[in-house]
């Protein structure tokens, strides 16, 4: 008996040990992150007893007493688990005490308070304890305690990622809402304050990552949250400006500062926020969700200008003589260069710094003189650039002195803006200076940026002189004479006509020290030697020039040619007279009349929408009348005869005739007003379409008679370029190109220059740039007196209409929404009229050395009536007298001087400055594989309209020749020469060149074979006969979109340059030797 009590008594201190036990794991649970130094040393779980002795082994206990006692174990378990759960309870109640209590403000608090702030977080507290964790955060950071969540640290690291993973998503939701106050605004405050940090940061991206990752199953409530709350804390202006306080005054030592700064450095500008969120589209497309994203997070652009905006704000704020947060905020700076938005990025800061109500030079200079001098020429370029697109577009107009006053002050504002870049920085005067006498490449496009910083470099001793002398060296260089394009050679002219010009007028004697006279003739001489009209008649404008001004009136060179007497020599003869001032940044606050159109829009968008309809007018002002009914007898209506019955109008078929909207738009009757209708509100679409529809009429209407149409040919033009409302319909889009060719068609020669210098410098999109090129072409052709644009446009359209290429009918209404038939837009491939024309003209070429071949094999030549070539040259010869009859004497100097050089030249010059660096935005648009195709198919189609008669002018014929060859070498060095869609379209303008000169005679032949055109026409031939064993080239694949059609494969294309080029050398070499005498 005794024995038995004894395990009744041994099993109940078991069970009174078991309760301790648990207890103790809850406390040990509590405060398991405590440091062991402020806490006592804990017992083992053998040696804690109520009597403080050993508990015995549990295997002691007898078998046969605990098998009697499971029933009384069974009912003590629950009440065991209550008092569990009201210890648990008692235990949070005790830890979050000191926190609602705020003892940690009345005494030391206790090194572990932080990680009792974690674990409350993290027990799902109630809204009590989390406003009380947050106001000891608050006050941590307000520096009553000595716990900062902002200084980065394992504990701080941890409570930060508790408040992320854990009362983010739960609390956020509510907090977001605009319509709270008290304390919960307080709360949402320590919330965005206390994660405004690089811990921070970084746990909400790492969340967002997370959330995002391709085998992540999306959960767009929390990513909701996340993207929210990063929007929330980054979206202010002062982001930076905070940030770099917070490096001052939470590090005392500059190893942390230093530290810290490169933190925020690669997470703000080394692309971590937008290659995060850049996936978030893609979650956004497989859930179907409607997440709130910033679209500044999302675009790079947008982000670009945030980043820009903080920088600027945080320059204004700061003094010049705190050289250390200079110094870290220049870090932020240059790095944002490299986010890929440069242009974007630099604009935004100039722009808002110096076009702003004041122009605050300080700021800028601080940030550009601190950067290393590589940055510094970037941000330099990005700003020239940016002048370029927005101030400087009609460079066509600005190489002569007698321009108007507008653009006069545009310069004048231009130059005092380059004045103040360049000031007390010689680095940047030195850049300048490359910029001007620079050979290549897009940087010397526009006139006015010439005129803008020769104006500036004259206010610098001896830049003048460097200038000229390096241009001159340029400029009778014999390979950049015979190798460079015609654009090039012309912006070199022009620079040294202005230089001379300020020489003359500062100080004459510098034009008659050496090298200058020596450079001046001898670039005369080789430019004289040479075979390009155009390029002996620069050479002897810049001799002209320079000895109106050295020489006396009675010794100036007269050469006595009738080309230096029309109106652009003249105009560039001009540019030594010019005198251009350095004003004030007033004239860029007002931007050109092409780039203001979308604001104009907006602005009468904005305004028409205050304005009450017609509808409400109408009822304001009707009022009911009375119909009667008045029987008469049907015998009096026998000799009436009865109108016909009036269709029905769907617009007046509403019950209530005051509701009728009878304020139609009406079609156009003059260009002014087509004009405003094209340039309407987005809300009228009915007026953009209608005047859309009659445009194309009305041009060809107006061109026969009067100067309206040339009064208004360019704003016109520019309207119809730069409308983007409501051109969403294919026939929208077909209907402005039929009003672009009509406006070639009408003039040809102001036209041609204005798409040409419009498509090279404006910045518009892939499909805007395809349909300057489309009108290029057709107008071209029709002008030319060709017939088959018309043709070609109706057989696209029967290609985008076969069965093959649309849908069945029950899945067209479900495809497109409804059920509207819309045509796709494309840039190349067979349903482009131009590759259409393009790809017809190249199965003309080389059908007959097809069918020659075949008839190599099929026997003796004198058992054949007439050869298939000989019919296909006389049907060629039919169509061309009869295209001879309607179009004018002078049509192919026309298409020569004013559209193909104009569109091969600047290609050939963008194609050798971007080999050798990265371009700028619109370069890198105009090499797009589609774009280029195209550019290339449409030279292509201006050769074959000038064709054999047109190219038998040996001036025309040299310039063409010249311009083709350049474009082509430059082309053939690239990257992109080699892609699949562009190889076909440059093998198919070499080859129209070959056959065009081999038609031409023998004259064309030999000039095409020997120097200085043989050597690259050789190597060119060599380069194409060695693409097929390259390795490098693409598959054999057809041109256009690459999936068969009309095209004519490159290989095709390369076996057909090889053969008339070895034939035209046999026939050269016979003739050289005198074994045959004909062609």
């Amino acid at each position: 008996m005794d024995a038995f009590i004894q395990e009744v008594k041994t099993t109940k201190k078991v069970q009174n040990n078991i309760h301790k036990f648990e207890s103790l794991s809850l406390n040990e649970n509590k405060n398991r992150s405590r440091s062991n130094s402020n806490s006592k040393p804990r017992k083992p779980v053998v040696e804690i007893d109520t009597n403080n002795e050993p508990l015995p082994l549990l295997t002691a206990v007898s078998t046969k007493s605990t098998k009697k006692n499971d029933d009384s174990a069974v009912k003590t378990r629950e009440p065991r688990q209550d008092r569990l759960k009201t210890t648990a309870r008692q235990h949070e109640r005790k830890d979050s005490a000191i926190f609602i209590q705020k003892d940690y403000l009345k005494q030391a608090a206790p090194p572990s308070l932080a990680d009792d702030a974690r674990e409350i977080l993290k027990s799902q507290p109630g809204i009590e304890d989390i406003e009380a964790v947050l106001a000891y955060i608050q006050y941590g950071i307000e520096g009553q305690h000595e716990f900062n969540i902002k200084v980065t640290g394992p504990k701080s690291s941890l409570l930060v990622r508790a408040l992320v993973t854990t009362t983010l998503p739960d609390l956020w939701p509510n907090l977001a809402s605009s319509k709270i106050g008290g304390s919960t605004k307080q709360m949402r405050k320590t919330l965005l304050e206390a994660l405004f940090s690089v811990t921070g940061l970084e746990a909400l991206l790492e969340q967002i990552r997370m959330l995002t990752r391709p085998e992540a199953r999306p959960s767009p409530d929390n990513l909701n949250v996340y993207v929210d709350f990063l929007g929330h804390l980054l979206h202010k202006s002062d982001t930076v400006s905070r940030l770099l306080n917070d490096s001052t005054h939470l590090y005392e030592k500059d190893v942390h500062r230093r530290l810290f700064w490169q933190s925020i450095v690669s997470l703000l500008a080394g692309s971590k926020v937008l290659s995060t969120t850049a996936a978030i589209p893609n979650i956004i497309a497989q859930t179907g969700s409607d997440l709130k994203v910033p679209e500044w997070l999302l675009q790079g652009q947008g982000y670009s200008a945030w980043l820009a905006s903080n920088i600027i704000k945080t320059a204004i704020e700061l003094s010049p003589q705190d050289a250390s947060s200079w110094s870290v905020l220049v870090q932020l700076f240059k790095r944002g260069l490299s986010l890929g938005y440069k242009d974007a990025f630099v604009t935004k800061v100039y722009t808002s710094l110096l076009l702003g109500p004041i122009a605050l030079w300080s700021p800028l200079h601080q940030l550009i003189r601190n950067l290393p001098t590589h940055d510094q020429k970037v941000v330099f370029n990005c700003i020239l650039n940016d002048l370029v697109r927005t101030h400087a577009m009609k460079s066509q107009h600005l190489a002569s002195n007698t321009v108007d006053v507008p653009t006069m002050r545009t310069i004048a504002g231009v130059a005092g803006l380059v004045y103040g870049l360049t000031s007390h920085n010689e680095y940047l005067l030195e850049c300048a200076i490359d910029w001007v006498s620079s050979a290549g490449g897009a940087p010397s496009r526009s006139s006015s940026m010439r005129r803008a910083l020769i104006v500036v470099l004259a206010q610098s001793q001896g830049k003048l002189e460097v200038i000229l002398e390096r241009t001159l060296t340029t400029f009778s260089d014999k390979l950049q004479i015979q190798h460079a394009a015609t654009t090039q050679q012309e912006h070199l002219a022009q620079t040294i006509l202005l230089v001379i010009g300020y020489l003359n007028r500062q100080n004459r004697i510098t034009l008659k020290q050496d090298p200058i006279p020596t450079l001046v003739m001898r670039s005369v001489s080789n430019r004289l030697a040479s075979s390009v009209p155009q390029t002996r008649l620069l050479g002897m404008i810049v001799g002209v020039g320079m000895s109106r001004c050295v020489d006396e009136p009675d010794k100036v060179m007269d050469f006595h040619v009738e080309e230096m007497e029309t109106a652009e020599v003249k105009e560039m003869l001009g540019l030594v007279d010019v005198e251009d001032q350095i004003g004030e940044l007033e004239g860029l606050k007002h931007l050109p009349h092409s780039l203001t159109t979308d604001n104009r829009a907006l602005q009468k968008r904005k305004s028409t929408s205050l304005k009450p309809s017609n509808t409400k007018k109408l009822q304001a002002t009707s009022k009911i009348m009375t119909i009667e009914e008045v029987s008469s007898s049907s015998d009096d209506e026998d000799d009436l005869v009865p109108y016909q019955k009036r269709l029905d109008d769907p617009e007046d078929s509403d019950e209530d005739p005051t509701l009728v909207n009878r304020d139609k738009p009406r079609p156009p009757i003059y260009i002014v007003d087509l004009i405003k209708q094209l340039q309407s509100p987005s809300d009228k679409l009915d007026i953009i379409s209608l005047a859309l529809e009659t445009a194309a009429s009305l041009i060809r209407r107006k061109a026969g008679f009067g100067t309206e149409l040339f009064d208004n040919i360019y704003n016109l033009a520019s309207a119809l370029i730069n409308l983007q409302d409501g051109m969403s319909k294919h026939e929208h889009q077909q209907q402005r190109l039929d009003a672009l060719v009509a406006c070639m068609v009408a003039q040809p020669v102001e036209m041609g220059k204005y798409l040409t210098s419009t498509y090279f410098e404006g910045e518009f999109s892939l499909s805007q740039r395809s349909t300057l090129l489309v009108a290029i072409g057709l107008g071209a052709r029709e002008v030319a007196g060709f017939r088959d644009a018309k043709a070609a446009q109706a057989q696209a359209e029967e290609t985008d209409n076969f069965p093959s290429r649309r849908l069945p009918p029950h899945l067209q209404l479900n495809a497109i929404p409804g059920g509207q038939e819309t045509k796709p837009q494309k840039l190349v491939g067979t349903s482009n009229p131009i590759a259409m024309l393009t790809n017809t003209a190249t199965q003309d070429t080389i059908h007959p050395m097809a069918v020659a071949a075949a008839e190599s094999q099929s026997g003796p030549e004198i058992l054949k009536v007439t050869r298939t070539s000989s019919r296909l040259t006389l049907n060629r010869d039919k169509t061309s007298q009869q295209r001879k009859k309607n179009t004018p004497s002078n049509i192919h100097t026309i298409l020569a001087n004013n559209i193909y050089i104009r569109l091969a030249s600047p290609l050939a010059a963008i194609l050798s400055y971007t080999s050798t660096s990265t371009g700028s935005s619109i370069s890198t648009l105009m090499l797009h594989s589609s774009t280029l195709t195209l550019h290339l198919q449409t030279l292509t189609l201006l050769l074959h309209t000038l064709g054999p008669t047109g190219l038998s002018t040996p001036s025309i014929y040299a310039s063409i020749i010249h311009e083709t060859l350049t474009l082509l070498t430059a082309l053939h060095q690239h990257r992109v020469a080699l892609d699949g869609i562009v190889l076909p379209a440059m093998l198919g303008l070499f080859l129209a060149l070959i056959d065009i000169t081999a038609e031409i005679g023998v004259t064309a032949q030999e000039r095409l074979l020997a120097d200085p055109f043989g050597l690259v026409v050789s190597e060119l031939v060599k380069w194409v006969s060695g693409l097929d064993g390259s390795g490098r080239a693409p598959p054999p694949m057809k041109d256009g979109d690459g999936r068969g059609g009309e095209g004519v494969a490159w290989v095709v294309l390369a076996a057909g340059i090889q053969v008339r080029w070895y034939e035209m050398g046999r026939k050269f070499q016979g003739r050289i030797l005198g074994l045959t005498m004909d062609d």
